[in-house]
């Protein structure tokens, strides 16, 4: 190994004769190819060591077509691949340490130059791990250079990914108080700019320019084709305007200290991005209850949520509204293991909890009811809340998940009993719940790879006991007078899959039935 010290361009470094300058271009494009493909940073390596490599890497015409048989994108490396790997410009621990040597906003500005003038960047800062960084955590002013530098290219962004962990940047000496002024500067003009991710993992109060800061200095004109926006304690203050944003996902994942201000926070975020079509919202803030009088967002626009079920999100849906929302998903792997989300969640690391439907439970007792017809849930070692789930009337498709060990499928499909039994309906007579379902699916996670005997045993059970228990309902689905929909069944487990279908008794079985 050699030492870090020693620089490329070191004549005693060019006269060292070592194999690899023994071989011949394609092979060390060759080389090169499974280097770029392990390190985002190998290209600006490769280009550094010597002028040959930088001549291979910068210069060497496209491979030939017979290297494609490898199986391997980099051994297809043209010239404007090559342009496209220096557009992804990445600030984090990996690319410091082997650049650190010089200052930071010097070779950040050699790398932009070698993107090229014309295409689009992807502007990653990725600091989520910086209180581990020790003697290269980067400063303020490292930080304010950095910003600084990437901004100068504002134009041709295509994304901007700006992370920072729980550790604090270290202030060093006096701040450039015209340090935000140039910066906002930069940020006038982002015709380009699709996607943008702040997150930080608390809500940091010192002088440095932290995810929070840096979106308060962007404003929606500059960024008119800005689509996906993720968040993760973001405050309110950071988006003062309507954000046209079809996409949003925004994570709590600080505990508040009594008060109910990272919900807040979600809701202002919401009424600023109210042209959202698919919100995801996930984390847990343990606020207490709002003071009467708060002003409510209303997303008319919205068609997919994405939620984790515990009381945080559900008081913060309780001042959302929305009236067009037709596909539900809630994610309860998502609940982080603390005492206070299991009181909630009804959750314990013994997995003998049941599910709490009372997430479910309040979005029926919403005013505005809600024209779900897709409802996904994931259910770790829960059973499915069905009381709740036959009022969605309306529903047309549901998808649970659950793990491979979970006792869910040992009494599958006795535990469907909600959609093969006849039951009260409102109107007071004996019917079907939800005629409209016409699609469920049973997911199994956690499962091997290979198809074995226990597998195919219970696909044969599963497809035997669910064609006799939805054997009425499948009849009345198919009658003259039907009021309900067949209602198809896909199991999927690891690599494999059944499709059990309604037959008519007097065609012979299809052998494509099952996949």
């Amino acid at each position: 190994m050699l030492s870090m010290n020693t620089s490329y361009s070191d004549p005693v470094f060019q006269r060292v004769h070592v194999p690899i300058h023994k071989l011949n271009a394609d092979i060390l494009l060759h080389v090169f190819g499974f280097c770029r493909d392990i390190q985002p940073v190998s290209v600006w390596s490769l280009s550094y060591t010597c002028g040959r490599w930088r001549r291979l890497v910068l210069e060497h015409p496209s491979l030939s077509v017979s290297h494609v048989k490898y199986s391997i994108l980099a051994l297809c490396m043209h010239i404007a691949d090559i342009a496209e790997r220096w557009t992804r410009v990445a600030v984090d621990r990996s690319t410091l340490r082997r650049l650190g040597s010089l200052p930071p906003f010097d070779w950040l500005t050699t790398w932009l130059s070698r993107s090229g003038t014309d295409r689009p960047l992807d502007i990653i800062i990725d600091l989520h791990d910086v209180g581990q960084w020790y003697h290269t955590t980067p400063t303020r002013d490292d930080m304010y250079h950095i910003l600084l530098v990437v901004c100068h290219h504002a134009h041709r962004w295509r994304s901007f990914s700006y992370l920072l962990g729980e550790a604090a940047i270290k202030t060093g000496g006096p701040f450039d108080t015209n340090a935000i002024d140039r910066l906002k500067e930069s940020l006038t003009d982002m015709p380009r700019l699709q996607w943008i991710c702040v997150a930080q993992e608390r809500f940091q109060l010192d002088d440095g320019i932290t995810p929070d800061h840096f979106l308060r200095l962007m404003q929606p004109k500059a960024a008119l084709h800005l689509r996906r926006m993720p968040l993760a304690n973001i405050s309110d203050r950071a988006l003062s305007t309507q954000w046209n944003v079809h996409h949003l996902s925004y994570r709590i994942s600080i505990p508040c200290r009594s008060t109910a201000v990272e919900q807040v926070w979600v809701r202002s975020v919401l009424r600023m991005c109210s042209s959202v079509r698919t919100l995801r919202l996930t984390g847990w803030s343990d606020g207490a209850d709002d003071p009467p009088g708060v002003r409510r967002a209303v997303l008319r626009q919205l068609r997919h949520l994405e939620v984790a079920p515990n009381s945080s999100m559900m008081k913060v849906l309780s001042f959302v509204d929305m009236p067009c929302l037709t596909a539900l998903t809630l994610k309860a792997r998502l609940i982080p293991e603390r005492d206070e989300v299991m009181g909630e969640t009804a959750w314990d690391r013994q997995m003998q909890s049941a599910y709490s439907d009372t997430f479910l439970d309040r979005l029926l007792l919403r005013p505005d009811a809600l024209p779900l017809s897709q409802l996904v849930l994931y259910l770790p070692f829960l059973s499915v809340p069905w009381h709740s789930i036959v009022h969605f009337k309306t529903l047309e498709t549901i998808s649970i998940v659950k793990p491979k060990q979970d006792s869910f499928w040992s009494i599958c499909p006795s535990n469907l009993f909600a959609l093969y039994e006849r039951s009260k309906q409102d109107d007071m007579d004996i019917g079907w719940c939800l005629p409209r379902l016409h699609n469920l699916t049973l997911r199994e996670t956690g499962g091997n790879d290979s198809v074995n005997h226990a597998v195919a045993a219970l696909f044969r059970r599963l497809e035997v006991e669910m064609k006799e228990l939805f054997k009425a309902r499948w009849e009345d689905a198919h009658g003259k007078d039907a009021r309900i929909i067949s209602l198809d069944f896909d199991i999927i487990m690891a690599r494999s899959k059944i499709k059990i279908r309604y037959l008519d008794r007097k065609k012979s079985e299809d052998p494509q039935d099952r996949l």
